[in-house]
């Protein structure tokens, strides 16, 4: 009786622990599922007005009273913005699972999944940056690529003098911008048919690429719909795209590969990207330059001041110049910040993340706010006005944070571009200013109306301003 008492209660006692041990187990797996359900994601904002042709600015000032971080309703998955330097910092930078990208099915229709911008984070993505690193870190930029970027400015100056009305100089910039890029990609120069084609590439992709315009990048499933279905219309339009696309890049990348050693095919989709990016995000920067710069002559007059002193008035600054020039640079410095190229850059995340108690879902569309974040005016005292002095300060004193660390992308998705691009603006805009004189056709700088960016780039009333030589 005893010894089966005991192994009785020996059973009972064993017993109770198991069912101790299961109700602990359950309690910390349900107590997991609460706090996992009220890890709740980052606050939307309230819409009581549209967010209108500048969607960072209305991002950037909801973010001021819902946090660094904050939600936009989508079809879905929700989009989660990024508005402050150290969220971006803590996520886009630290964290390697938001190297990643989100699908967008509207490229993929367009054919350009296999490119940079588009490639998912893994071993393909870092050979493509590692070809592209090797091509243009600023090591060997000015020994490979001085000649092409001294050369190409001259025929931008060239043809800024020869413009004759407002659509001809901003054709001159873009087509420069291609030549440029066309040269450096394939080592040959475009002729005016492919230009052509360029543009209309350029126009496409913009279409293509405006946040929340196509239903099929959060309803992927309608990729699969056949063109012929009534509203499939987006998918006709993505076949013509696409076919404009592949004429553009893939006949001068063969046409070079048969001229010379075999090229793997991963450099095809590298010079799609550097053709697709770099000219509409650079000839972006460089319109800004002249729309403002329209509006501070005294910002002109320094520069001039600043380029005559060290390179005197006959040659034009050149790359062995940069140095010497910081107000020049400065300038530059103070285009990125003021008006961002890209307002807004997307990643995603490659598993479920969590950020002072918000989640963000597996393969969440994240939005750097690039432009939120070079206007914050505890970085940036007063940020609505263009004042290069920020970065280049009298008597010693301490410089603003360096645009450049934000302005072309976070981490792993960083621009590699951005030791090239920077060289190209800073030849076209120490030459600029060093030739010519950018004045309103009746001289009346009061009277010019305030500048309207759109997407980054100039609006039409960058047509107000005439250029004198000096």
């Amino acid at each position: 009786m005893s010894v089966s008492f005991k192994l009785s209660a020996s059973l009972s006692g064993f017993s109770l622990q198991v069912l101790l041990l299961l109700s602990l187990t359950l309690a910390v797996g349900l107590a997991g599922l609460v706090v996992r359900h009220h890890r709740r994601l980052p606050l939307p904002p309230v819409f009581n007005q549209g967010l209108g042709q500048y969607p960072w600015t209305a991002y950037a000032k909801f973010s001021k009273t819902a946090g660094p971080l904050i939600t936009i309703p989508a079809l879905g998955r929700p989009i989660v913005v990024i508005n402050t330097t150290k969220a971006a910092s803590d996520l886009l930078e630290r964290r390697s699972s938001f190297a990643d990208r989100p699908r967008w099915p509207m490229a993929e229709l367009l054919g350009r999944q296999d490119n940079v911008g588009f490639t998912y984070y893994g071993e393909r993505l870092k050979k493509m940056r590692k070809e592209l690193h090797a091509a243009l870190s600023a090591g060997v930029l000015v020994g490979i690529w001085g000649a092409l970027l001294d050369r190409e400015s001259l025929h931008l100056c060239q043809a800024l003098l020869n413009a004759k009305a407002p659509d001809a100089f901003y054709d001159s910039v873009e087509n420069n911008l291609q030549q440029l890029i066309v040269q450096f990609t394939y080592g040959r120069s475009a002729d005016l048919d492919y230009i052509r084609l360029a543009k209309l590439v350029m126009h496409q992709t913009g279409e293509a690429l405006q946040p929340g315009r196509w239903s099929v990048n959060f309803l992927p499933a309608l990729k699969y719909v056949p063109a012929w279905v009534p509203g499939a219309g987006f998918k006709r339009w993505a076949a013509e795209a696409k076919m404009s696309f592949y004429d553009m890049t893939r006949k001068p990348f063969y046409r070079c590969k048969e001229e010379v050693t075999p090229l793997p095919l991963v450099l095809h989709y590298i010079s799609n990207d550097a053709l697709a990016a770099g000219t509409e995000t650079v000839s972006g920067t460089v319109l800004s330059f002249i729309a403002i710069m329209l509006r501070h002559p005294e910002v002109q007059e320094r520069a001039y001041r600043e380029i005559v002193s060290v390179v005197g008035t006959t040659r034009l600054p050149d790359l062995s110049d940069r140095r010497a020039l910081p107000y020049v640079n400065a300038i530059i410095q103070e285009i990125h910040r003021f008006n961002p190229a890209v307002p807004l850059v997307t990643h995603g995340n490659s598993v479920e993340e969590e950020y002072e108690g918000m989640r963000i879902p597996k393969k969440t569309w994240v939005m750097g706010n690039v432009w939120a974040m070079l206007h914050d005016e505890e970085v940036y005292p007063e940020p609505d006005k263009f004042v290069p002095e920020r970065f280049a300060p009298p008597d010693g004193a301490a410089a603003q944070p360096d645009p450049n660390g934000i302005v072309f992308g976070f981490g792993r998705r960083r621009c590699p571009g951005l030791h090239f691009a920077n060289a190209y603006l800073y030849l076209v805009v120490a030459r600029t200013l060093a030739l010519f004189k950018l004045v309103p056709p009746d001289g009346d700088y009061q009277a010019l109306p305030p500048i309207e960016f759109m997407l980054g780039l100039i609006s039409s009333v960058f047509a107000l301003f005439m250029l004198r030589a000096v």
